[in-house]
C-alpha cells in the first residue's frame, strides 16, 4: 500500500471525526465546566479515527485484493527472555498475491520536545519496538498452530502518527502555516532519529502531511499534522 495513500485517509478520517465534534459541541453551550476541562470537549480520540479509517479504506483494501484484520492478535516471546507476551496490532493486511502481511500501528503523537540530543516521540517508540519484536511471530496465541507456509509469509510494518492542534489549546502553532509544515517534517526526522536509538531497530520516516480542519468560530484555528513511519525488520 502506498504510504502517501494511507496518510491521506488518516487525515480524512481525523477531519471526519473533528468536524463531527466541533458540530455538536457548538449546538449548545454548556456552562458548569472547568476551565481547564472545556477544551477537551473538542478532542479528537484514537479510536474515534481508526474506526473512521477503517470505513474509509475498506474499498481501497478489497481493490488491491488485501483482506484487513482488525486488532489482530499476535503473542511473541521477549528478546532474550522466556516468558510469552500477547498483544494487538492495530491492523493488518493480508495479501495472498503478495504472500504478504502489512502490519499498521495507529495513534496520537505523544512528542518530548525537550528531550536531548533531540526531541522523542514516545508512542512512535512503543509501536516501533512491538512491530520489530513481533517481527518473526505469526501465531495469534502462544498455543496457535501454524504450519510452515504461514511462516514464509513476509511482513512489512507502519507507524502512522498524527497530531491535533486547536488554539483553544495550542494558542500560537494551531493556524496550518508553511513554516509550521516545515517543522512538522523536521520534527518527524528528530522522532525516527531517537526511536531508531532507543528502540535498537530502524525507523524511517517515509512521509508527512496536513491540513486544515473545519471551525465554526472564526476566531478558533485547527489543524492536524500526520507522518508514517517504516519499521525495518532485520536486525
Amino acid at each position: 500500500m502506498r504510504q502517501t495513500h494511507l496518510l491521506r485517509l488518516t487525515l480524512a478520517s481525523v477531519e471526519i471525526v473533528a468536524t463531527r465534534r466541533e458540530a455538536l459541541d457548538s449546538v449548545a453551550e454548556v456552562e458548569g465546566l472547568p476551565p481547564t476541562l472545556a477544551t477537551y470537549r473538542h478532542s479528537v480520540y484514537e479510536t474515534s479515527v481508526v474506526y473512521e479509517f477503517s470505513q474509509l479504506a475498506r474499498q481501497d483494501f478489497e481493490a488491491h485484493d488485501n483482506t484487513p484484520v482488525w486488532e489482530r492478535p499476535i503473542a511473541w516471546q521477549v528478546p532474550d527472555g522466556k516468558y510469552w507476551r500477547a498483544g494487538h496490532i492495530d491492523m493488518s493486511l493480508f495479501s495472498a498475491k503478495r504472500n504478504v502481511e502489512t502490519r499498521i500501528e495507529f495513534g496520537k503523537a505523544n512528542p518530548r520536545l525537550n528531550s536531548r540530543p533531540s526531541p522523542r516521540d514516545l508512542k512512535l517508540e512503543d509501536d516501533a519496538r512491538k512491530l520489530f519484536e513481533t517481527r518473526q511471530e505469526h501465531r495469534a496465541s502462544k498455543n496457535d498452530t501454524h504450519d510452515s507456509t504461514v511462516k514464509k509469509r513476509s511482513i512489512e510494518s507502519f507507524v502512522v502518527i498524527w497530531e491535533e492542534r486547536d488554539s483553544r489549546i495550542q494558542k500560537s502553532t494551531a493556524k496550518l502555516t508553511l513554516k509550521r509544515g516545515q517543522e512538522w517534517l523536521q520534527r518527524c526526522r528528530h522522532h525516527a532519529t531517537s526511536a531508531t536509538t532507543k528502540t535498537g531497530c530502524n525507523v524511517v520516516l517515509e512521509a508527512v502531511a496536513a491540513s486544515t480542519l473545519v471551525s465554526f468560530d472564526s476566531s478558533v484555528h485547527r489543524s492536524a499534522y500526520a507522518a508514517i513511519y517504516s519499521i525495518a525488520l532485520t536486525d
